[in-house]
C-alpha cells in the first residue's frame, strides 16, 4: 500500500518536472523503493519530503508568474511615459562604433512634422556628419550608461 503511494508520488513529481522542462532529483525515492531495509517511517518521510518539494516548485512557479506580470506592467508604463512625454525624445541603438535611430516619441514626431519616420535605422554619423558635438554627446551618454 505505502509503496503504491510512493510510486504515485514519484510519478506525480516526474510529470510535474517534465511539464516545466526541468529535472528534479528523484533518486531518493527510487532508491528508497528498492531498498527493502528502509523503515515504513523513513518511506513516509521521503514521501512527505517529495510532496514539500512539489509544493515549493508550484509556489516558485506562481511567484515567477507574478514577477513576470509585474515587469510587463512596468514596461508598459515606461513605454507610455516615453511615447506620451511632451518632450521630444529619440532612442539610439549603439552598433559597430555608430548609433542608429531606433525609436522616437509622439513629441519628436510632431516636432519633425512626421519626417523622423524617414530616418529610422539611419546612422548618427550620417545624420550629424557636420555636427561632431552631437556624435560626441551620444558617445558620452553611451559610456555613462
Amino acid at each position: 500500500m505505502l509503496q503504491r503511494e510512493l510510486l504515485a508520488a514519484l510519478q506525480e513529481l516526474e510529470s510535474f518536472t517534465e511539464l516545466r522542462g526541468s529535472r528534479l532529483e528523484t533518486s531518493i525515492l527510487a532508491v528508497a523503493m528498492k531498498d527493502s531495509s528502509k523503515t515504513i517511517q523513513a518511506l513516509i518521510e521521503d514521501l512527505a519530503s517529495l510532496r514539500r518539494k512539489i509544493g515549493n516548485l508550484e509556489k516558485s512557479e506562481t511567484e515567477g508568474k507574478k514577477i513576470e506580470y509585474t515587469l510587463k506592467e512596468i514596461e508598459q508604463r515606461l513605454d507610455t511615459l516615453f511615447r506620451k512625454s511632451p518632450i521630444p525624445a529619440f532612442t539610439w541603438q549603439k552598433r559597430e562604433g555608430d548609433f542608429l535611430l531606433a525609436d522616437y516619441n509622439l513629441a519628436a514626431e510632431r516636432m519633425t512634422a512626421g519626417k523622423v519616420r524617414d530616418f529610422l535605422g539611419t546612422s548618427a554619423k550620417e545624420l550629424y556628419q557636420d555636427q561632431p558635438q552631437v556624435l560626441e554627446g551620444l558617445k558620452q551618454c553611451s559610456a555613462e550608461h
